[in-house]
């Protein structure tokens, strides 16, 4: 919870995140994923999706992936705000995703409920 909380409200541990997750996907080819940084253009499909496909499954690993497969979407949005629009299939998965799960304690319920509210509302904003 405290890294989820770091990304969430660290631009650093943001920046180096999503840096990391461009790379491991292979958004940006041929880099080192521990040195690269995000330059808020480069296109965000390959990690977008393959998260977008964890939201949309309830295996455990999924749900244990919840918290950050959220905050990442959300941190990534909020990078490319003049460059991004989801699709109405994109926020579907997104409105449809579990977040109330007995496994979730209550201090992740909230903080999911909350990453999920505020990515909602950013994404209709952006359609």
């Amino acid at each position: 919870m405290q890294y989820a909380h770091e990304l969430l409200e660290d631009s650093e541990s943001n920046l180096r995140d999503r840096s990391f997750t461009m790379v491991y996907y292979q958004d940006v080819k041929d880099k080192n994923p521990f040195v690269y940084i995000d330059d808020e253009i480069s296109q965000w499909d390959n990690s977008r999706n393959s998260r977008l496909e964890r939201l949309s499954s309830n295996s455990e690993k999924s749900l244990r992936l919840r918290t950050f497969d959220l905050i990442t979407i959300y941190n990534f949005t909020q990078s490319r705000l003049n460059s991004f629009s989801p699709t109405q299939d994109e926020l579907e998965i997104i409105r449809n995703c579990e977040t109330d799960k007995t496994l979730f304690s209550n201090e992740k319920k909230e903080l999911l409920e909350k990453v999920k509210e505020d990515l909602i509302q950013l994404w209709e904003d952006l359609m």
